[in-house]
């Protein structure tokens, strides 16, 4: 498994916030392991294949909606942006 960097995390999401995506926002990460790219303010949708580090994600991010299983069976609301 590889791990972005805490920078290059920070980076994206200043990035949202340039972009105008607001901070109540709904943002998917389509592979999100543990859950790094999830920050406070906004809301997220985590899809993740690997039960381990979805589970871990559940735990570390009780808010989010972390979906256990392969993205191309996730069906998906409306969403403001996506990130990962």
């Amino acid at each position: 498994a590889f791990y972005t960097s805490p920078v290059v995390i920070r980076a994206m999401h200043q990035a949202l916030d340039r972009l105008g995506v607001p901070e109540d926002a709904l943002v998917l990460e389509p592979g999100c392991g543990v859950g790094n790219f999830m920050l406070p303010g906004r809301r997220y949708i985590g899809v993740e294949k690997d039960a381990i580090s979805g589970r871990i994600a559940r735990a570390l991010h009780p808010d989010a909606d972390i979906r256990i299983q392969d993205f191309q069976d996730t069906r998906l609301p409306q969403l403001d942006a996506v990130i990962g």
